[in-house]
């Protein structure tokens, strides 16, 4: 935490703890739907997974229900206000149109409606109006939108950067106090090694201090095998001595380079920001940096949501031409607590 800055993390953290008391008395109106509505948030800035575990949500339960659909922001696209993404043409279905992660999502699961709006409520009236079918809605990073009310809110966390050691904005990285921690239904530590103990997992649940009707859940991610993203990909029988050349535009990309590492012995490693758009001249530089490397059997390598802006637009000219794989990653529940955590939401959602 930066000291200095402190009373100006005071002054942010209390006027939104002033603004949630505001719709806990119900003095600011918030909305619930007539139909079933899980909220995926966090209370730190960036980096705790939310879109993975939108991804766990929609396998878990797009099966029960007679169709899905998610409802996000649209973090870094160019468009405004409210997009459907299957009453687009494919040419407008982009990174740029939809953003990163809602393209995601539509690109892997095909059988949901994907929708982004900047004002959830907004958002979660014209999905019903345009297909009154939905009966189910993941509201994805929605912690505080407090003018929406969802059935079940799940709150994450990182185990390594947890909200409660933390303070608000700009002393820390905090979008509220800590204590507003309390309003969620469940809260889910995510990355959570899996080597982790028993006793360790109580320290933590004791420091958060979940109130009676809270659950607490920790969850790891498991990294499947590259997945081709491109004809060339394809052709290419990945091996240990096979050198990758990683491009990553996400929060905290060390641990997805540390695990990189264990399965091939040669990785150069190029960082971006969280949902950064990769200028074209940026990512040819890249690839004439490493002419050599790429005509001696080097792919890229990037994660699946990186992906979606690599393989769109001007850039995908450029990508083509070089062998490209993501990397897929789903969240498991330790602890073979899965099933405990889908009937808790369960008794949340499910409608009379």
């Amino acid at each position: 935490m930066n000291y200095f800055l402190y009373p100006l993390g005071l002054l942010y953290g209390s006027i939104l703890k002033v603004r949630r008391y505001f719709y806990q008395q119900k003095w600011l109106k918030s909305y619930s739907f007539p139909v079933s509505t899980i909220g995926v948030g966090n209370l730190r800035v960036g980096g705790t997974g939310k879109t993975p575990h939108i991804e766990f949500l929609i396998r878990e339960f797009a099966n029960n229900y007679t169709l899905l659909a998610t409802l996000s922001r649209g973090y870094g696209r160019s468009s405004k206000g409210y997009l459907l993404a299957s009453a687009l043409t494919q040419s407008q279905r982009t990174a740029r149109n939809l953003g990163d992660e809602p393209l995601q999502f539509f690109t892997k699961f095909p059988f949901i409606e994907v929708a982004v709006c900047e004002d959830r409520k907004a958002g979660i009236e014209n999905i019903l109006r345009d297909r009154p079918q939905v009966d189910m809605i993941l509201l994805d990073d929605v912690f505080q939108h407090l003018s929406v009310q969802p059935d079940c809110q799940i709150l994450l966390t990182e185990y390594a950067d947890p909200y409660y050691a933390d303070f608000p904005l700009p002393a820390g990285r905090l979008r509220e106090f800590a204590s507003a921690a309390t309003a969620a239904d469940i809260i889910i530590v995510t990355k959570t090694p899996k080597t982790i103990t028993q006793e360790q997992r109580e320290e933590i649940i004791h420091a958060i201090k979940p109130n009676v009707n809270q659950q607490v859940f920790f969850s790891t991610y498991i990294y499947e095998k590259p997945k081709p993203c491109n004809p060339l990909a394809e052709q290419v029988n990945l091996l240990p001595d096979t050198p990758i050349i990683l491009l990553t535009g996400i929060a905290k990309s060390q641990a997805l380079k540390r695990e990189v590492e264990t399965h091939f012995h040669n990785v150069k490693h190029y960082p971006f920001p969280d949902h950064y758009t990769f200028p074209v001249k940026k990512i040819q530089a890249i690839i004439d940096e490493n002419k050599d490397l790429l005509e001696n059997g080097a792919v890229l390598l990037t994660t699946e949501k990186d992906t979606m802006r690599l393989i769109t637009n001007e850039i995908k000219k450029v990508v083509s031409l070089h062998p490209l794989f993501s990397l897929p990653i789903r969240v498991e529940i330790l602890f073979n607590e899965k099933q405990s955590l889908i009937k808790n939401i369960n008794s949340y959602v499910t409608k009379n």
